[in-house]
């Protein structure tokens, strides 16, 4: 069921990714509440796939500058930095910049 779930996690934010090129979808991810469940996928290092998920949609959001105020409020910056620590995920952030 976990594996079914995760997989259902990881097309919901690679769908996200998509949408989020459109400024009213990503106004609507952040007045429901989207931005935050995001964020806590940074947590989420052992699922590499949701984790690339995560961070690509939060970068498609972060184009938008209400986004990115909760963003900073959610110090995803610290984050995402944390994740450059880790050598394993630093190639993986190198390859979603470089795929957008």
């Amino acid at each position: 069921f976990l594996d079914v779930y995760l997989f259902y996690l990881e097309l919901k934010y690679s769908f996200f990714i998509k949408c989020a090129e459109d400024k009213e979808t990503r106004d609507l991810i952040r007045k429901y509440g989207g931005l935050d469940p995001l964020v806590s996928l940074l947590s989420n290092r052992d699922n590499k796939a949701l984790l690339a998920a995560g961070t690509g949609a939060i970068w498609k959001c972060s184009i938008s500058k209400e986004n990115v105020k909760r963003f900073q409020e959610l110090r995803t910056i610290e984050l995402l930095v944390s994740l450059l620590q880790d050598p394993t995920e630093e190639v993986i952030l190198k390859k979603i910049i470089l795929i957008k």
